[in-house]
C-alpha cells in the first residue's frame, strides 16, 4: 500500500498543475476542477478505500492518523468537491469513513460544480 500511495503522490509531483488540490483558497465557480485534479482525487479515493478494507481484514496495520489527513483533505474545496460527485459510487464503509471525517463547517449534501476539460 505504501508503494501505490508513493506512486500516486508522485504524479502530483509531475504535474505541478495538481497542486492546486492542496489550496484552501481554490474558488470552484470561477475556476472549475480540472480533469487532471478529478482524476487524481479518484485515484486518492480509490486508494483510500482499499487501505480501509484491507485494514478491516488485518491485510495491514492500522494507520495512524489517517483520520487526521482525511479530515484535512476532504475539508479542501476540490477533494470535498470530488468526493460529492463520487460519493454515492463508493462503498458504505468509506462513506461513512469520509463523511465522519469531513469537518462540520464543510458538511454538503450535493456540490454541482462543473469539472473543466
Amino acid at each position: 500500500m505504501t508503494q501505490y500511495h508513493r506512486e500516486i503522490w508522485k504524479i502530483s509531483i509531475e504535474k505541478p498543475e495538481l497542486r492546486r488540490i492542496l489550496n484552501s483558497d481554490v474558488n470552484l465557480e470561477t475556476e472549475p476542477v480540472t480533469e487532471d485534479e478529478y482524476q487524481f482525487v479518484h485515484f486518492l479515493i480509490l486508494h483510500l478505500s482499499c487501505s480501509i478494507e484491507l485494514a478491516k481484514r488485518d491485510g495491514i496495520v492500522d494507520i495512524e492518523g489517517i483520520k487526521s489527513d482525511a479530515s484535512y483533505f476532504f475539508g479542501l474545496p476540490i477533494p470535498r468537491h470530488v468526493w460529492a460527485q463520487t460519493r454515492r459510487l463508493q462503498n458504505k464503509s468509506l462513506i461513512e469513513f469520509i463523511d465522519s471525517a469531513i469537518p462540520q463547517t464543510t458538511a454538503f449534501e450535493s456540490i454541482n460544480i462543473p469539472i473543466s476539460s
